[in-house]
């Protein structure tokens, strides 16, 4: 019971971690009230007790939202793995407290154990006294803990990395939440760590027993309708050692009720009783009653409907109803005769749409409804057409009679004026979205009769009972009647949305409810994180009707490019020609003619003269960039001209310009920061400015002389480039910049060439050409000519590189003695700056972007642009005769900005910080906002917070630039300023500039002290106070504050920091004797008010709370002024250190978008309306970007959410001044929100305008919101909405969750959306809108069309209930007597298998009223990853990985096992390994719950890789804020920059580190994202190399460390050599390694024979590997004594397949699969070599003879298929068609036998290569319909295969019977001829002389080792007959006929067999049957 409190507060630590609450301060609330609701007499003897104690104590930190999903959460046992991850970190130190076992503590460093509150206070008092102990650690901090620090602790833990390792004395408690010794010692850690006295941890402890198996919700399970073509049954009754007993009659009795906490999980199946739904012949029989049972719906919920009714009761009804059917009309056929395998499966969604409408009343009332307003709209548009036709009348009479004209004798509308009149609304005609609303309105009110709650009125109940029992169903759903009005609906919707799709969209947030990779705990996750963002709206003090407006403009918002001012989009053209939204451009002219070099002038070159010069020709057709001679396009270019970045893009501009494209180019050559330092630059332009003489050694003197062979620099390219500019213009400096990059280009070309002659390989060369081309660099030689040749071309000069004038005109350049081309330097450095402008970067039409691609990022931006100048072109406002160019008309555009921030103007990826949340409200409540003169009572819709150092230069002259931006009358119109210290000091430290700077603030926008300073000279007091602070700063004083208050208070006229220019008065003595006192470090009332300040922090929430402690302080006025200030300054700085740093990164955010403090712990922020533009560490923040945040902010939310809500909302919630009594008429009123009625309104509206913008932006960075097409799908005919019954009846408000589906209700999509939908309406409350989406063809296409169901299996979906017993089993009752399959469906991250089972899972057929049921169990949890290498454009491919115990942390091996404590010496061996797949850089580990370390596994992957993360992030990897994610991304291409690029500024640093720490938690599969990079030296070696190559680097590396003494031999034993043993390890081990996989009861069967025929003919020890996912338990169980007894080993292995990629559906294919795709990462990465055997197989021979064959460089080795067999030559199709032409001779192999040489087979990256081709090739359903088999020689042209000697593998479908007697091994493979049943075959064929033993005789000894009797002997097999009996039909066969994979005729695509028969008129049989059928 006490497991759910404890899974309730890991739900709470993951809500406070969504909101970046480094402080817990939810899950610290959640544990006091569970101990104060228990101190008050709560009881927790049930677990329904401890359920409503967690929702109440829950219910006082969370939102009603966050509740509801915590409930689910809880039911669905989420978070038992971060329970169960506790629990394993408890056992070091379980077990020491025999008197308190379910409560104790562990005190760091001592490493003591306290069992006692007595014992832990004492502890923890000596922590500071005693020292470690030298015993081995008990524990330490991890990552993942739930810690509580003191404020001041916690301020400072925030701003260092993985803060809750940190050293230091730590108190970690175990226990039970819920029991009164974790109370006890919980209330003396929790104090000692409010006073800084520790840090305190705690983890959850589940005793040994205490709960038994967690059963598990969330997961899904099947039963597939099997193919009964070929019988692959096990003879004996019940299987292998079938439970007997007490065992199995619970196994074939359980009921989910029954089982509650014993298993995982259940699935619990009931066959259908006598009498009832089905008969005994299997057809559908109808019965008068259907039997109960548990339905597929979830179990009891909070607002579950009463009376769910069963499966078996849905299909009686239905097969009712069809009567009724079948006697309107006889024809049709009877269900009760008719078996699934003979249902007409044409248009049957359709008619299942038609039975699910008419069955729940919402078709007729809606076809009545839609009749009536159809009439409406018809008779109203007629009406509409026949006014619209006299009032043309009426003006064509009016012109007639004006002109002299005739009238037309018929008046008709024209095509354009048609189009035009159906945009009008109707008269007296509501919208169809209206209609639609007030019709469900109506029928949603019928709902709340007790009838209405049965499965057949509630159409959800009925589309999941339907889809999950679809087979049983489907023959009278396909006599359904379809009304045509549905038809004609369905059809209509068809135009606008195709049919086939399926989406679920929760609050437009779609979730992958119907993707096969549905993971219920990821959608919970999402209404976690749903629920969080809501609850900022919850927060906000708004009726509900403004908190829906706000979220339907949050889904709407689009950033800073959204819809602004109607009238001012539409007086802006180029916004008009972009529809509204302009785009953002930035207006770069000012200053651009002296700074870019242009390369081209399409209106001016002489290339572009033929080109037409009209505009017009735009708005021609053409699949190429229109040539109009018309600057159009320009393209501007920045960077640095001497990298190969910069040149590269020049070449590849200069191509462009040569072949003609109307570009305009131009390159601005900046000089780096490096190259030339500013104060260098400064200098010379200095120098320049005075005429002063030069010195070299001087700041910007005259540079030395190159020689030849120096390479150039940025600075070098220039000065050289301008110098031609200057000297002989344009044409000097383009053609100079163009023979550079060709100079450059033609090294690069030799380069080249000497690498392709020392390459050996393909290989080889591909690696050494790799970013060859950073190595070029141009020489100084080089420049220099190529200046000279450009110079002398400009001035008409022909000579030959000899010109002396142009020489020494290049050698000056280079000297600049006269400072000209640095002074030059410095305005393009100054212009780019001014501008915002990336460098590396360029801008096409003022579009701005990052890096030099011309061709992959700049084309694609002058591609976007054509749309809008063809538009301006349309609309007149680019013409022949426009004055202007392109370039002007785009850049006046509202969407242009004068200087580029992106940061600051990209607002649809930014974080927002929660300001409407108490944890945030400092950042409203306790800064001084300013407001520009005379706006201070006018509600301003932008807040902006800066957040710097307050006591650093940078920091001052950030403030300052804010402050001027407010006073800027376009700015201060829009928002108010504040500022806030962020630094590493705190705010009320006296003598500090920040202290100084927060009291003047706060006494000058003190409105009740004496001498109030006027509203509108505020801003300018406070701006005078920041300027003297500056220039205090700059002087660089011992004693900056004081400083600034003597330049404060200077008397000199017309200083600008001067108080005294601004106010006077009383005012000024007031502020003046504030700033003094915050400026002395050692005056008394200063100390004493940063005492009291420090005490009042803890309340300084809000501005009543404040002044509470400021009167409490009893200091004086002035004291009383600074403990004010103070108290909040550091609430602020509290929220910025640790909130403002851990927002969550929204989806698709760059890199560095939340800020990371910096080393010294200083956050670097401007907050507009919460939204964080994150400053890079020496970012200068100037007015212009300040003004361009508030605009982008203002234009995205700002204005909007003011219009959103009216004043009147507003006005309503603010108590009546007049009622001293009168309280807030709003229960939001409370906290931050509680004002007085006398506050300034416009203060609280801008407050309230700025929370609830960041709750809009929070809203809609919380994931993309989509809509789906109401105006199509909008019908009451195919949709339907439902609600909670709870809301239906008015006892509950609504949740606030909207929900769409549209499903095609017959995909198996729907199957799995349907119950999920039935939880979200009546557990989440919310309200559920449903579009049926069929395909509304109603023919059959094809021979096969009309005989295959949509849905051939049954299915459930275990939803979570909240009690024993609930719906965590799922349950299928009433099934037909079908032979099935069980499958199960887990999430992602399971890794699950058969615990139990009194039947075969994969041929289950139950007796009348017969119950079975399956027992699942959880096994281990997925570490899914992605390998990114840093600068590469591919993933490492092949790197091995390895995964074991966190150090200093204990750690669980396998499920059930001991724990391994560190101190153990197996602690460090590794628990997993892997490598890295080429496919996304994917890699998959298997672990148990715990903290876990991720390596490189030692060998070659150490030697040339590190792991590295980013600087300042946590052990695993992740910064702070940093958002997890499930979803797989690309990899490679992202982190490729183009070589000579400088890295962005927003790229963190990386570190290396030896492991990443992986904490395995939870149930949603975050994706670990590992980085690493190359170590120094192996930049150009290659990872996968073949054994020779790897035995030479060996080898040299061996004498290189030899020579390098002792270190290196110290080197050696560290792992540098490990490869060279890994090497030996195949020689050394003499076992032979053999692979198989089994599927039921009767292959498990075969299977064993095949391991005692191989162990007996074996002259080694043999291991046999067995896949583990598809065995049963009872192989599992009695395995071991038959491996005991015949001598071998066998160990299992398993591998989850991956969901990205493509999966298979039926099982047989599944297990086809893992045979091939895997083989990599299946095995130990130790084990070198292992043979497949089929289970079928008995061996003859010893496979020591293959396991020593030489495979002569292939991978693998397989048998060639037989030929000898004459008669079944027919069916081989790879003899002819299409595979006869791919084999090119090559011969065809099968697949039930071969060879791998897996380290061979790892190096040469085969399994990568198979995945390729497996992925390709899959697209095509009817491809590789063998999979294991087709695919292997499909490949054989890049992954060869040696065909190994034919007597390996004999078959009688294929091989004559003359050489079996040869036969190294027999395969029972199916024949094509006749369907003889396996176990015939076998004991038919595996028998005589040639056998030592029979196959009987094996089995029977098979089963005597199991201590089971020998089966009984089977009657004799029949001989083989000479005749065949006849083949499958063709209809049966065509499904399964082989191809490419598949079928097609001869010589068609790839892929496709010729179905041509070889042999006279014998029909084409199965494919499949030419292999071995699992």
């Amino acid at each position: 019971m006490f497991d759910v409190l404890q899974q309730a507060s890991e739900f709470i630590a993951d809500e406070d971690a969504m909101r970046g609450d480094e402080s817990g301060s939810l899950f610290w609330g959640f544990v006091d009230g569970v101990h104060s609701l228990l101190d008050a007499g709560a009881k927790v003897d049930t677990a329904e007790d401890a359920a409503a104690l967690a929702v109440t104590a829950a219910s006082r930190v969370m939102q009603p939202l966050s509740v509801r999903v915590m409930r689910v959460s809880v039911a669905a046992r989420a978070h038992a793995a971060a329970v169960e991850m506790h629990r394993e970190q408890a056992v070091a130190s379980a077990g020491r407290c025999p008197d308190s076992p379910d409560a104790w503590a562990v005190v760091l460093p001592q490493n003591r154990v306290a069992c006692s509150a007595a014992e832990l206070r004492r502890l923890i008092g000596a922590q500071a006294t005693s020292g470690s102990s030298p015993d081995p650690p008990l524990t330490r901090l991890a990552s993942q803990d739930h810690v509580l620090r003191s404020a001041d602790a916690s301020a400072a833990a925030a701003t260092a990395a993985a803060a809750s390792a940190a050293a230091g004395p730590a108190t970690v408690v175990y226990g039970l939440l819920g029991t009164r010794g974790l109370q006890d010692l919980h209330e003396v850690a929790a104090s000692a760590a409010r006073r800084g006295a520790t840090t305190y941890a705690l983890r959850h402890w589940v005793p040994a027993g205490g709960a038994g198996n967690t059963r598990l919700a969330g997961w899904s399970a099947g039963l597939d309708v099997k193919n009964t073509e070929y019988r692959a049954t096990d003879d004996r009754a019940g299987g292998p050692s079938e439970p007997s007993g007490r065992e199995a009659a619970a196994l074939r009795s359980v009921s989910p009720a029954d089982a509650h906490g014993t298993p995982l999980a259940d699935v619990v199946l009931e066959a259908a009783p006598l009498g009832a739904l089905w008969g005994s012949d299997g057809k559908a029989t109808l019965a008068s009653d259907g039997a109960p049972g548990a339905g597929s719906a979830p179990g009891p919920t909070p607002d579950g409907p009463a009376g769910a009714g069963s499966s078996a009761g849905v299909l009686a009804a239905l097969l009712e109803a069809h009567k009724g059917w079948r006697a309107a009309d006889p024809s049709l056929p009877d269900a009760s005769t008719m078996h699934v395998r003979d249902v007409n499966a044409t248009g049957i969604g359709v008619k299942t749409t038609a039975y699910l409408l008419q069955a729940s009343g919402r078709f007729d009332e809606g076809v009545a409804f839609a009749a009536q307003r159809d009439a409406a709209v018809s008779q109203a548009s007629a009406k509409r057409h026949q006014d619209a036709v006299e009032r043309k009348r009426a003006r064509m009479q009016r012109l007639a009679k004006r002109t002299g004209k005739s009238m037309p004798d018929h008046v008709q509308l024209s095509r354009n004026e048609l189009v035009l009149l159906a945009r009008e609304p109707l008269p007296g005609i509501e919208p169809a979205a209206v209609a639609q609303a007030r019709f469900d309105k109506r029928w949603a009110s019928n709902q709340t009769a007790p009838e209405a709650l049965s499965p057949a009125a509630d159409p959800l109940a009925l589309l999941s009972h339907l889809t999950g029992n679809f087979p049983a169903a489907a023959a009278a759903l396909s006599t359904a009647p379809v009304d045509p009005a549905l038809l004609s609906a369905l059809r209509s919707s068809a135009y606008s949305v195709p049919h086939g799709q399926n989406i679920v969209l929760v609050n437009g947030r779609q979730i992958d409810a119907t993707a096969s990779s549905f993971n219920f705990f990821s959608v919970l996750r999402t209404l976690q994180d749903e629920a969080s963002v809501l609850s900022q709206f919850a927060s906000l003090p708004i009726a509900e009707q403004e908190v829906l407006a706000l979220r339907a403009l949050a889904a709407g918002t689009k950033g800073a490019e959204a819809d602004g001012d109607d009238a001012a989009a539409s007086a802006d053209p180029v916004s008009e020609a972009e529809g509204g939204s302009p785009t953002l451009r930035v207006d770069y002219r000012s200053g651009a003619d002296d700074c870019v070099v242009w390369l081209s002038d399409v209106e001016k070159d002489a290339q572009f003269r033929r080109m037409r010069a009209s505009v017009r020709a735009l708005l021609t057709q053409t699949w190429q960039l229109h040539q109009v001679r018309r600057n159009l396009y320009t393209a501007v270019l920045l960077g640095d001209a001497s990298s190969p970045g910069g040149l590269r893009a020049i070449l590849t501009a200069l191509y462009f310009v040569q072949n003609a494209l109307p570009i305009k180019f131009g390159f601005v050559p900046v000089a780096s920061p490096a190259d030339a330092p500013t104060e260098d630059l400064e200098a010379a332009a200095a120098r320049f400015r005075t005429g002063a003489a030069s010195k070299p050694d001087a700041p910007g003197g005259a540079r030395a002389e190159l020689a030849a062979d120096d390479p150039v620099n940025s600075l070098d390219v220039a000065l050289l480039a301008l110098a031609a500019e200057r000297n002989l213009g344009r044409a000097a400096s383009s053609a100079f910049l163009a023979n550079l990059a060709q100079a450059w280009q033609e090294s690069v070309q030799a380069r080249a060439a000497k690498l392709r002659a020392q390459a050996k390989s393909q290989q080889e060369l591909q690696q050494l050409l790799q970013g060859m081309d950073i190595n070029v660099a141009v020489s100084a030689e080089q420049a220099i000519d190529a200046f000279v040749e450009a110079s002398a071309s400009a001035s008409g000069g022909t000579s030959l590189f000899g010109n002396g004038k142009h020489l020494n005109a290049a050698r000056a350049a280079l000297a600049d003695a006269t400072g000209e081309g640095r002074a030059h330097v410095l305005r393009i450095r100054k212009w780019a700056a001014s501008h915002g402008l990336p460098s590396p970067g360029f801008l096409v039409n003022g579009r701005p972007g990052s890096g030099l691609a011309v061709q992959e990022e700049v084309v694609p931006q002058i591609q976007a642009d054509l749309r809008t100048l063809q538009n301006l072109v349309r609309l007149g406002h680019l013409d022949d005769d426009s004055k202007s160019d392109a370039l002007a008309v785009l850049l006046s555009s509202a969407g242009a900005v004068p200087v580029y921030h992106r940061a600051a103007l990209d607002t649809s990826t930014s974080p927002f910080v929660p300001l409407a949340s108490a944890a945030a409200a400092p950042l409203l409540w306790g800064v001084r906002y300013f407001h520009a003169p005379g706006t201070a009572d006018v509600a301003k819709t932008v807040t902006v917070t800066l957040l710097d150092d307050l006591n650093s230069r940078m920091g001052v002259e950030s403030a300052l630039a804010a402050l001027q931006a407010a006073a800027v009358p376009s700015t201060g119109a829009a928002a108010r300023v504040g500022v806030v210290h962020s630094g590493p000091s705190p705010a009320n430290s006296p003598g500090t500039v920040a202290a100084v700077l927060t009291a003047a603030a706060w006494a000058i926008g003190d409105d009740d002290a004496a001498g109030t300073v006027k509203v509108n000279d505020r801003l300018p007091a406070f701006t005078a106070v920041v300027s003297a602070a500056k220039q205090a700063l700059a002087a660089g004083g011992p004693s900056p504050a004081q400083a600034t208050v003597s330049a404060l208070l200077s008397a000199g006229e017309g200083e600008a920091s001067s108080l005294s220019s601004v106010i006077s008065g009383r005012a000024f003595k007031r502020i003046a004797s504030v700033v003094k006192a915050a400026s002395s470090p050692s005056g008394k009332v200063a100390r004493k008010a940063a005492k009291a300040a420090a005490e009042a922090r803890g309340a300084a929430r809000s501005a009543a709370s404040v002044a509470g402690a400021v009167e409490e302080s009893g200091a004086p006025s002035t004291g009383s002024a600074l403990v004010g200030a103070w108290s909040r300054a550091e609430a602020a700085r509290g929220v910025a250190a640790a909130v403002v740093p851990r927002v969550p990164a929204p989806a698709g955010a760059p890199a560095g978008a939340v800020p990371k403090p910096g080393p010294d712990g200083t956050v670097r922020a401007i907050l507009t309306n919460g939204r964080v533009v994150a400053l890079r560490r020496e970012e200068t923040v100037s007015p212009e970007v300040v003004s361009a945040a508030v605009g982008a902010e203002d234009r995205a939310r700002g204005t909007r959410v003011q219009s959103t809500l009216s004043a009147a909302s507003i006005l309503s919630v603010l108590p009546d001044e007049d009622d001293a009594a009168a309280k807030p008429s709003s229960a939001h009123l409370s906290g931050p929100w509680a004002v007085k009625a006398d506050d300034a309104t416009a203060e609280f509206t801008s407050a309230l305008i700025a929370a609830a913008s960041s709750a809009v932006g929070a809203y809609g960075a919380g994931g993309v919101r989509h809509r789906l097409p109401h105006e199509a799908l909008d019908t009451p005919l195919t949709s339907f909405l439902t609600f909670p019954a709870s809301v239906l009846a008015g006892t509950a408000e609504p949740s606030g969750v909207e929900v769409e589906a549209l499903l095609d209700p017959v995909s198996e999509a729907a199957q799995r959306a349907a119950p999920l939908l039935q939880l979200l309406r009546d557990a989440m409350g919310a309200r559920v809108r449903v579009y049926l989406h069929p395909s509304t063809n109603m023919r059959g296409t094809g021979e096969d069309s009309d005989r295959k169901l949509p849905l051939s299996s049954f299915y459930r979906f275990a939803g979570p209930g909240m009690g024993p017993g609930a719906a965590d089993s799922a349950s299928f009752d009433g099934l037909p007597p079908f032979l099935l399959t069980a499958k199960v469906y887990p999430p992602e991250p399971w890794v699950v298998q058969t615990d139990a089972s009194a039947m075969d899972t994969d041929n289950i057929q139950l007796a009348r009223g017969e119950r079975l049921a399956v027992r699942y169990g959880l096994r281990s949890l997925l570490v899914a990853g992605q390998c990114d290498e840093l600068g590469a454009s591919a993933p490492p491919n092949g790197l091995q990985l390895q995964l074991g115990p966190a150090p200093g942390l204990p750690a669980t091996a396998a499920a059930g096992a001991p724990a391994v404590l560190p101190s153990s010496p197996d602690f460090l061996r590794p628990m997993a390994d892997t490598l890295v797949m080429q496919n996304l850089g994917y890699f998959q580990l298997k672990a148990q719950p715990g903290v876990r370390a991720l390596a490189l596994a030692p060998g070659r992957a150490t030697q040339l890789y590190d792991i590295v993360i980013p600087e300042g992030a946590g052990r695993d990897g992740r910064l702070p804020g940093e958002a997890r994610s499930g979803v797989l991304r690309n990899v490679g291409q992202h982190q490729q920059r183009l070589i000579g690029e400088e890295a962005d500024d927003d790229e963190p640093e990386m570190e290396s580190v030896a492991s990443l720490e992986v904490t395995v938690r939870d149930f949603v599969g975050d994706v670990t994202q590992l980085r690493v990079r190359r170590r120094p030296g192996f930049e150009s070696a290659k990872l996968l190399v073949e054994e020779e190559e790897e035995a030479a680097e060996v080898a040299l590396q061996a004498s290189q460390e030899t020579s390098r003494g002792f270190w290196g031999s110290v080197r050696s034993f560290f792992g540098g050599k490990a490869s060279a043993s890994s090497t030996a390890v195949a020689g050394k081990d003499d076992r032979i390694h053999v692979f198989s996989l089994a599927s039921g009861h009767l292959y498990e069967r075969f299977l064993k024979i095949m391991m005692l025929s191989v162990t007996k003919r074996s002259s080694r020890p043999v291991t046999f590997w067995l896949v583990e996912n598809f065995l049963s338990p009872q192989f599992k169980e009695t395995v071991p004594a038959l491996a005991e007894s015949a001598g071998f080993e066998v160990k299992m292995v398993t591998y989850k397949w991956p969901n990205w990629l493509r999966g298979q559906t039926e099982k047989q294919r599944i297990i086809w699969g893992y045979k091939i795709l895997f083989l990599d990462v299946l095995f130990p990465l130790d084990l070198d070599k292992v043979i497949y055997v089929d289970a079928d197989q008995v061996v003859r021979a010893d496979l020591a003879e293959l396991w020593d064959l030489d495979l002569e460089g292939a991978p693998y080795g397989y048998t060639p298929f037989c030929t000898s067999r004459e008669e079944t030559l027919g069916f081989q199709f790879w003899r002819q068609g299409y595979w006869k032409d791919h084999l090119r001779g090559k011969p065809y192999h099968i697949s039930a036998l071969y060879v791998v040489d897996l380290k061979r087979f790892r190096r040469q990256a085969v399994g990568d290569k198979l995945r390729a081709v497996y992925d390709q090739l899959s697209r095509d359903p009817n491809s590789l319909s063998n999979l294991d088999q087709d695919l292997p020689n499909y490949a054989q042209g890049m992954v060869p295969i040696k065909s190994l000697p034919q007597e390996w593998l004999w078959c009688e479908s294929w091989c004559s019977d003359s050489t079996k007697g040869a036969a190294k091994t027999i395969d029972l493979c199916n024949n094509p001829l006749h369907k003889e049943p396996k176990l015939d075959m076998a004991r038919r064929v595996i028998s005589g002389e040639l056998f030592n033993e029979s196959w009987v005789e094996l089995d029977a000894e098979a089963a005597r080792s199991e201590g089971r009797a020998p089966p009984a002997a089977p009657a004799a097999a029949p001989a083989a007959t000479a005749e065949p009996q006849p083949a499958a039909t063709p209809a049966s066969d065509s499904a399964e006929t082989g191809a490419s994979p598949g079928k097609a005729k001869k010589g068609k695509r790839p892929g496709k067999a010729s179905k041509k028969p070889r042999k006279g008129g014998k029909r084409k049989a199965s494919k499949a049957a030419a292999k071995d059928e699992l």
